[in-house]
Parts: C-alpha cells; structure tokens; sequence
C-alpha cells in the first residue's frame, strides 16, 4: 500500500507585536494562559498515563516480535484500544461544555492545545523524542494557538 504524499508547504511568516494593555486585560489574558497550561497538562497525562498501561500490556510485547503489515496492524488496535490518537484527545473530558476551562478558551484553541499534547506523545511514543514535560506554573505558556484566524479574543 503506498503512502500518501505530503503537499508542500508554502512558507509561513510570524509577525509579533507589543500589546499595550491595563491591568484588567493582564489579568484576563493571564487567565486564559494559565487555563491553557491546565489543559496541556492535563491532557499529556491522561494520554501518558494511557501509553503507560498500553506498554504494560503483554499484548504490546508480543507486538514487538511481529514484523511488516501485521506488526502495524496490531500496534494500530492496540492504540485504539487504549485510546491513543488525536481524536481521544479531543474527547478529554476538560474540552466538554461542561468545563470550567470553556469559560476561558474557545473550542478552536482548546482542540489546538489538545493537538500540542498529542503530537508530543505520539513523537515520545516513537522513541522520536524524549518523555514530554509537564509545563510548570511559575513557567507559564507565553502563546497559544488556534484553528484558522480564531483564537483567544478580549470581549469588552
């Protein structure tokens, strides 16, 4: 089965700018910072601890022994069964309606930072990286990304 090609991808750039806010803004702005630093967090450890209790599986160690298409095939329902992929994700109970955090984070940037701690499961998961850090609180995130031209907004 060939694999599918990667589109190239047109340069992007990132223009950053000063902002000149009060201290009611800050704080607001602090807020949803840290509400997505909460979610991060949160979200790396449900999927780490879920990869843990997936490689002590005796399933993920016969695993190993296969070879070619049916070695994918099993790592595949094994990720599934334990709920490891982008989609489980984005199915964390704190991108529920329900969540506090939605009163501080749109959908749009809270599926983007479920997105984040997925891929760096996933790259740890391959023994691409290194286990991936939790973000600690003194060292907060200083930006946070959305889908398309949405992200977080000051509603005055």
């Amino acid at each position: 089965m060939a694999r599918p090609r990667k589109e190239k991808q047109t340069p992007t750039f990132t223009c950053e700018f000063g902002l000149e806010v009060g201290a009611h803004e800050r704080r607001v702005l602090r807020s949803r910072l840290e509400a997505s630093r909460q979610l991060y967090n949160a979200i790396l450890g449900d999927l780490l601890r879920k990869l843990n209790a997936a490689k002590h599986d005796p399933a993920w160690a016969g695993t190993r022994k296969l070879k070619g298409e049916a070695k994918r095939e099993a790592y595949k329902a094994l990720r599934a069964q334990y709920g490891l992929s982008e989609y489980a994700a984005h199915k964390h109970a704190s991108l529920s309606r329900e969540s506090w955090l939605r009163a501080h984070l749109d959908a749009n940037t809270s599926q983007k930072t479920a997105t984040r701690a997925w891929l760096a499961v996933e790259q740890y998961m391959y023994a691409k990286r290194g286990r991936p850090k939790f973000k600690a609180w003194h060292d907060p995130l200083s930006s946070v990304e959305g889908k398309g031209v949405a992200g977080i907004r000051y509603d005055a």
